[in-house]
Formats: structure tokens, sequence, C-alpha cells
């Protein structure tokens, strides 16, 4: 299911770029949020959803979204958490750290290995944990080679292992290509 929804988010933002001169959204699409979580507000209607964001939006949601242990503000899934925009997909757009090794105001032609370079994906992606087949059981604690439900520039999904080391720090979003091993088959960024 995951893949399946993956799929259409990755069609849906590719669309949306098609429309903005093949330009992924910028940090400040969607004002005063983050890009990486408020890009629904921009794709939604090219999946069919018209009006305010609901938990009601399925495409939006993973069924093992079990939300982000310690804060408490996030102890439920995503999908029902208003300030995420009920939304268990994450677009490659984060806007902390090295916020220039992502895909906000990329054109997307213009991406150099586009089977490599992820769009969308499960949150975890961000923090190096797994919903699915998780090797800390529901808690959410980093670890190498986690898995995560992810789609590419060139459109395809699959079902890959994460890099996470801790000397890298916390965020593996932040790693840049030359950090990530290539027996992985992700890239952050562009280029």
């Amino acid at each position: 299911l995951c893949l399946s929804n993956l799929k259409q988010l990755n069609l849906a933002m590719v669309l949306y770029s098609a429309d903005y001169k093949d330009k992924a959204p910028s940090t400040n699409s969607v004002p005063n949020q983050d890009i990486w979580w408020w890009y629904k507000e921009l794709d939604k209607s090219y999946v069919g959803f018209k009006g305010p964001s609901t938990s009601n939006d399925v495409v939006f949601r993973c069924p093992k979204d079990r939300g982000w242990a310690p804060i408490p503000a996030y102890l439920k899934p995503h999908w029902q958490n208003p300030t995420l925009d009920y939304g268990s997909y994450v677009f490659n757009g984060v806007t902390t750290d090295n916020a220039n090794n992502n895909l906000a105001n990329v054109t997307l032609t213009a991406v150099k290995n586009p089977s490599r370079t992820w769009v969308m994906s499960e949150w975890p992606i961000h923090w190096g944990y797994s919903w699915h087949k998780s090797k800390t059981g529901n808690q959410n604690i980093p670890y190498n080679d986690a898995v995560d439900n992810v789609s590419f520039v060139d459109g395809h999904a699959s079902y890959i292992k994460i890099f996470y080391k801790a000397s890298l720090g916390a965020a593996p979003y932040s790693y840049r290509t030359k950090d990530i091993p290539g027996q992985y088959n992700y890239q952050n960024g562009p280029d």
C-alpha cells in the first residue's frame, strides 16, 4: 500500500513541478510552513483532494505510521496530526540543517541521478529508523539499515535500506551524496 501511495504522490509532485517550469516546490511555497510536510497543500489536487486536509486523505497515510516518540505531540500517527498536515509522507525538501541537500526549488530534469534521488518517502527516512520490520520494535531509535518506502525522481518506488552513522549526525536527511556508501540505493541531493 505504501509503495502505491508513494508512486501516486511522486506523480503528483512531478505534475506540480511541470506546472511550475519543472521546478519542485521551494522552501517558502507554502507560507510559514515547512515544505517537507506541507507539500500536501500543493500536491493534493493532483491526487483528487480538494478543501482542507484531513485524516481521511488516505493516499497520504501509511498504515504502519506510529508517530514519533519521544515528543508527546507526535505520539499519534502523523496522518492524524494537523500540525503535520495529516500526512505520513514527506517531500525531499527539508528546511533545516543542510537545506541545500534536497530537492526544494530544484529543476527535476536537471537531477543527475534520477533513479537514486528520492522525492517522496515515509517520514522515518529523516531519522534512520523504520515503521516496517523495525529492529527496535515500536521505539524510534535510529540504526543503520532501517528500511523505508521511498519514491524517486524517475518515478519508481522501492523498499530500501537507509544509511545511518551516528558520527555523521542524528539526521540522515543531512547526509551528502558522498557520505552515503554506494551500496545504498538512494541519495538526498540532486548532484
